[in-house]
């Protein structure tokens, strides 16, 4: 069932990841105060998804978890959903005043953001197993058969 789930999350982050790409880029030359804030913004996010990864490799998401509970909780699905348009963000904004076309800065920013959104989901795979064998499929603290 989680092959299912990845194929169809391939064409559904890329289309989305296209449609905010061209969003975002129709917004940065619309309004262009929009550039600082965002720019800003991207790398609050990127700052913290950092920052979760590095405790996450050191300390492990489950006494991350444990530790902060609800606040982690928030912090994690705030950085699942915003890392991949940060990530684009982070990648437009300088590529507007380069020498780029424009049809490579879309091209650079998709494939950025699109790799984002497939990191982050396969990451969020990998961490659900490691919770199914720690607490169970049903959260009961009983692994799940095909780990013992």
């Amino acid at each position: 069932m989680e092959l299912l789930g990845l194929l169809f999350a391939v064409p559904v982050t890329l289309l989305t990841s296209t449609a905010f790409c061209f969003l975002a880029r129709w917004a940065f030359t619309r309004w262009t105060f929009l550039r600082l804030i965002c720019g800003v913004l991207a790398l609050l996010v990127l700052l913290s998804v950092a920052i979760e990864v590095f405790l996450s490799v050191l300390v492990g998401p489950l006494q991350l978890h444990n530790r902060w509970g609800v606040i982690h909780a928030v912090v994690h699905h705030a950085n699942f959903f915003l890392a991949p348009p940060a990530v684009a963000c982070a990648i437009y904004l300088p590529c507007i005043h380069g020498d780029l076309r424009r049809g490579e800065q879309r091209i650079l920013a998709i494939g950025a953001c699109w790799f984002t959104c497939m990191a982050v989901v396969l990451g969020h795979i990998a961490v659900d197993e490691e919770d199914e064998e720690i607490y169970g499929v049903d959260g009961s603290g009983v692994p799940s058969r095909q780990s013992q």
